[in-house]
C-alpha cells in the first residue's frame, strides 16, 4: 500500500464495500427467485419476500459454516483456547486424545441359536403320545 494516495485507498475501499452489497444483493435476489419458483410447487410452501431469502441465506450459512468470528482463520483447532476448550470436551464426553470421532463400535456378535433340549430316548417318542 507504499506509493498509494489516501484518495485512491478510500476508492477501493469505497469499491469494496459496494462490491460486497451488490454480491449480497445478488445472492439473496437469487434464493428468492429459485425458492419461489421451486418450492411453492414441489412442496407447496409459501413465497417468501427478499429480506425473508437474505435471512434464509444467513441462517443457513451460520447452520452449515458455524458462526465466523472477525480474525479467526483457519480451523476451530487453530487457537489455543479452542485446543483447551477441546480437551475439556473430550475429558467429558471421554473421547481419545487428539481424536473428537470415537472408533466404530465392533460389529455384534451372531445370536447363538437355542440350544435343544437333551432328553432320554424314552421320552422323546412322538408315537407313543
Amino acid at each position: 500500500m507504499r506509493g498509494m494516495s489516501v484518495a485512491k485507498i478510500i476508492g477501493i475501499s469505497i469499491l469494496g464495500i459496494l462490491g460486497l452489497a451488490a454480491f449480497g444483493f445478488i445472492i439473496g435476489l437469487v434464493v428468492m427467485l429459485l425458492w419461489n419458483w421451486l418450492m411453492p410447487t414441489i412442496f407447496g410452501l409459501p413465497e417468501l419476500s427478499y429480506w425473508q431469502a437474505v435471512g434464509l441465506t444467513i441462517l443457513s450459512h451460520i447452520l452449515l459454516k458455524g458462526p465466523s468470528f472477525p480474525g479467526r482463520h483457519g480451523s476451530p483447532g487453530d487457537s489455543s483456547k479452542a485446543r483447551a476448550f477441546g480437551e475439556k470436551v473430550r475429558q467429558k464426553v471421554g473421547a481419545p486424545h487428539g481424536c473428537w470421532h470415537h472408533e466404530p463400535p465392533a460389529p455384534p456378535e451372531p445370536p447363538t441359536p437355542p440350544e435343544t433340549p437333551v432328553s432320554s430316548g424314552s421320552d422323546s417318542d412322538p408315537e407313543k403320545d
